[in-house]
Parts: C-alpha cells; structure tokens; sequence
C-alpha cells in the first residue's frame, strides 16, 4: 500500500468510526462519538468525513487519531485491519460493510426514517446492532454487537439486498 503513514501499517485501529450526514448531525455525532472514543481509550481512528482543499487534518488524542478524511483506498485499507466500524446506516454503508465482511455498529442519522427503519430491521434479524445518536454508549454498543454477524449466504444477501430495494422504491 504506497504513501500510507506507518500508523496505519503497525498498529491496527480497533475502532474505525466515520462520521457523515447532514449538518448539524454530522457535528452531533462527530462530538458523541470523539467523546466516547476518548474515554473507551482504546485505538481508534475518526473520519470526519471533513474533505480539505490542500491536506487532511489529523489529530491525536491518546489513543484516538482523528483525521478530517481519508481517500478511498487508505479508508478501505483501515476498516479491513479494524475489529468494528462505527457509522450511519446509509445504503452503501450497510453493502460495504456486508461486502467487506466487517462487524459494525450503525448509527441512523436522527430524521431520516429509511435509516431508523432499516437499522431497526438488521438489528432484529441479529446482522448488525444499532444504538440512536441520542442514547449511543460505545462500550455497551461494542459489547452487544458481539453477538451480531451478518451470515453472508445467497438468501440473506438477496433479503438485505430485497430490503434496501423496497426502502429506495418507498423513498422516491
């Protein structure tokens, strides 16, 4: 992998968290979820998902490194060596983390009733666990999403897939 600080290639992140959405949500979450990580103190890289002109921000916070936002392949290369991603429950999130096989937490963005609906769907089906912005809790989170896995098996990909189709149709 060219050009990736060392930070990335020695020491893999056990939280990924990647913040997005709407302001003043993306803020909201943004602060929750710096807050919680910080306590946690365990290794965790934040994705302000912030893009800047010349050059990504980046700041260190005990265990946590927050960067302001991460091309495509750094990103992808820092889930990949990550335990769990933290993120909303977009429709391209929820398909990169089932694709890339990774145990997430999904956080709905307030106000957007397809992600509280969808999130509220894969909880129930025990894929992916969720927590509201309002109530979110990273180390109850992190010990209730243990028991969560997405089976990525032709039916279940297909019902997800099912799923997200009928959520987009409704939406338009």
């Amino acid at each position: 992998m060219k050009n990736l600080p060392e930070a990335f290639t020695t020491k893999p992140f056990k939280i990924v968290a990647i913040v997005s959405g709407p302001e003043p949500q993306r803020k909201i979450l943004e602060d929750i979820l710096e807050s919680e990580l910080v306590k946690a103190d365990l290794p965790a890289l934040l994705v302000q998902g912030l893009p800047c002109e010349n050059y990504p921000l980046e700041q260190t916070f005990g265990n946590l490194k927050k960067v302001s936002f991460m091309d495509t392949e750094k990103l992808m290369f820092a889930i990949n060596k990550s335990e769990t991603v933290i993120c909303r429950c977009g429709y391209s999130s929820v398909m990169d983390m089932v694709t890339l096989n990774k145990k997430a937490v999904f956080i709905p963005t307030p106000g957007q009733p397809e992600q509280e609906y969808l999130a509220a769907r894969l909880t129930e089906n025990k894929w992916f666990y969720h927590e509201s912005q309002d109530n979110f809790n990273l180390l109850r989170a992190l010990e209730r999403s243990k028991n969560f896995s997405f089976p990525a098996s032709g039916s279940n990909l297909g019902m997800l897939t099912g799923l997200i189709e009928r959520l987009k149709k409704n939406q338009m």
